[in-house]
């Protein structure tokens, strides 16, 4: 009786393990794979075939020996059975945690790599950034440079410091002292040594070393060389004109004195001697115009140019263009002309000197253009705020393209026709009054009309 207990519980024992471990290793076998930890799959299978050999000793020999004697022969091959599925879970519990070690090692190591490719990111995105500022700004300089010669600016260096905080240089010593844009070596390339900075090459430079501390900065500082020689060659040439211009007006003053004694002479000069004389007022007054030119391009330039403000007459000034270019308009068949002449003058506040300069470069830049035989005429407009003169003439007219660009220096449309200051000239005299200056199509759409606009001043009739 206590036998047939035991074996009932045994076979009834060994029956619940097999049905629990199946259903243990059916739900292991619904969850997701898993790369990293295979161990519950392997395990859940191991306990089923360690239940499977507990039934077959426990249940399956047992009956068996009621009709076969052999049957308990097999008993060993169980128990064996048993072992070597202890010895696997053994092993897998093993094997589990190495891998769970190498495992641990492996997320340490890609989250380590993971950082430290965020950082390279963060150091390419940086480097971009700066890249794409820099480049910004060589095209915002390069801009200036082209359009308006403009070589002051420079490119922001922080990691630049004054030469005189890292070298001994007295502030009466370098020349750079104060000056925050410009560098050490920069002003020696111009040959001007100082102070204890003399015994250094520019190359072994510590100021120049922190200017550059990788290629951005480096490039930045290379450009910055090269504006600032740009700038010192151009401020070099300004002066070289302006000196010639302001030497040569003084005898061009005494030749159109000389010229006046002529026609004022007596006995009174011949046609034949007249006319060469007015020829040669002609080539005077473009000389002379030219030095103007210069010296007003230069004062411009440099900020300079400031007006000495008293009432100018229009009408007035425009006779005097017309008596000005009388010579040439006649040689070209071109009449200066004013078809409409107010009946009280137009008066503005500005420099005479300054406006009529403009004037005159608008009316030889039309007679320059019209063809031979048409003329160049001069209109005066008008307004509660400001007064408009206009040069109109017949020419090929401006393209819209250029309409800004002309009034550069040196932009001329014809570098044929003149130096390429005139127009620079007109806008420049324009702007220090607080006016503008600018073309459009002529009358009819044939020609150009360029306009002159200052600040009102006041009329006769106020």
């Amino acid at each position: 009786m206590t036998e047939a207990l035991r074996t009932g519980v045994d076979v009834v024992g060994a029956a619940v393990v097999v049905v629990l471990t199946a259903m243990i290793h059916r739900e292991s076998l619904r969850l997701p794979p898993r790369v990293e930890r295979p161990f519950l799959r392997f395990f859940s299978g191991f306990l089923l075939l360690f239940a499977l050999s507990r039934f077959l000793g426990h249940a399956v020999v047992p009956v068996a020996e009621t009709w076969w004697e052999g049957a308990r022969g097999m008993l060993p091959f169980t128990g064996a059975l048993n072992t070597v599925v202890f010895a696997a879970l053994a092993a897998a519990a093993l094997f589990d945690r190495q891998t769970g070690q190498a495992q641990e090692v492996l997320v340490t190591e890609k989250d380590r790599l993971r950082e430290e490719l965020e950082a390279s990111q963060a150091d390419l995105r940086t480097h971009r950034d700066r890249l794409s500022e820099a480049l910004a700004t060589t095209r915002s300089i390069l801009e200036g440079v082209v359009k308006r010669r403009d070589y002051s600016r420079r490119f922001p260096n922080p990691a630049a410091v004054p030469c005189w905080e890292l070298l001994s240089c007295e502030a009466a010593e370098c020349p750079a002292y104060g000056v925050e844009q410009e560098r050490c070596w920069r002003l020696r390339g111009t040959g001007r040594e100082f102070g204890s900075c003399r015994g250094i090459s520019c190359t072994e430079c510590p100021v120049r070393a922190r200017a550059t501390g990788d290629e951005i900065a480096d490039l930045a500082e290379m450009v910055n060389d090269l504006l600032y020689l740009l700038e010192h060659h151009a401020q070099e040439e300004k002066l070289y004109l302006s000196a010639l211009s302001h030497d040569i007006r003084g005898p061009l003053g005494s030749v159109k004195g000389f010229l006046d004694l002529l026609e004022a002479g007596d006995p009174p000069l011949s046609p034949s001697q007249a006319e060469m004389v007015s020829l040669a007022r002609f080539s005077l007054q473009r000389v002379m115009h030219l030095a103007e030119n210069l010296t007003i391009e230069g004062r411009a330039q440099a900020g300079e140019l400031k007006p000495s403000v008293r009432p100018v007459v229009v009408e007035d000034l425009i006779r005097r263009m017309g008596r000005e270019f009388e010579a040439r308009a006649r040689l070209r068949g071109s009449p200066v002309r004013m078809p409409d002449t107010p009946r009280d003058p137009t008066v503005v506040e500005a420099d005479p000197v300054l406006i009529a300069r403009a004037l005159a470069n608008l009316v030889d830049n039309a007679l320059k253009h019209t063809p031979r035989g048409t003329p160049v005429t001069i209109r005066v407009e008008r307004g509660r705020a400001a007064v408009r003169i206009g040069v109109e003439d017949l020419g090929p007219g401006v393209p819209e393209a250029k309409r800004r660009d002309i009034f550069l220096p040196y932009r001329g449309l014809s570098r044929r026709k003149g130096s390429g200051l005139g127009l620079f000239v007109v806008d420049a005299v324009c702007r220090v009054h607080g006016g503008r200056a600018w073309v459009e199509p002529g009358p009819e759409g044939r020609g150009s009309r360029f306009w002159m606009e200052i600040p009102a001043g006041r009329t006769s009739s106020q």
